[in-house]
């Protein structure tokens, strides 16, 4: 008797899998769509700001956080691409923000404010899709000096806006 059920309950829960799992999809994309995959391609980045390392740690992140996001894909030939992606860093502003209670003159807390400006491109066209200018910024509470700050901030600073230029239009992707 047992052997019954045990082999009735099989049946069940086979039969049971296969309907459920029968009309499963994989992503977000309307049945019989696929969801289109855009490339794209980032310029190096052009660095007037003089903050020092920059152009490739701006460029890294970029590249970083394109490669994480759903359904674009960096592009490293421009002849593939989708989309052009061109970053001038124009300015980095160490500021130092809070000293000691005691009032000694040495700052504690730093601020790295960094802005750029971007250009989205149309690949084949050159068409100009885009243009911002984007900011960001990093705190730092630090008992160095601004110059080791510096090197200490950029990266945060840097990372923040990556994400803020990869936010804008014409892709406007959220993460």
């Amino acid at each position: 008797m047992s052997l019954l059920r045990f082999t009735s309950l099989g049946l069940c829960l086979s039969l049971a899998a296969l309907t459920g799992c029968q009309h499963y999809q994989w992503g977000t994309a309307a049945a019989g769509q696929r969801q289109e995959i855009s490339h794209v391609y980032i310029e190096p980045v052009v660095n007037q700001s003089g903050l020092p390392l920059a152009s490739p740690t701006l460029t890294l992140r970029l590249e970083e956080r394109l490669i994480n996001r759903p359904g674009h894909k960096l592009s490293g030939d421009l002849d593939v691409a989708d989309y052009v992606l061109e970053v001038t860093l124009i300015q980095a502003v160490p500021t130092p923000r809070a000293s000691l209670p005691e009032d000694t003159g040495r700052d504690l807390t730093f601020e790295l404010a960094v802005q750029a400006d971007i250009v989205w491109r149309d690949a084949v066209s050159e068409e100009v899709l885009h243009e911002a200018r984007v900011d960001a910024s990093s705190l730092l509470v630090s008992r160095q000096n601004l110059p080791d700050a510096i090197y200490q901030l950029s990266p945060d600073a840097l990372d923040e806006l990556a994400r803020k230029i990869l936010d804008t239009e014409p892709l406007g992707w959220g993460e």
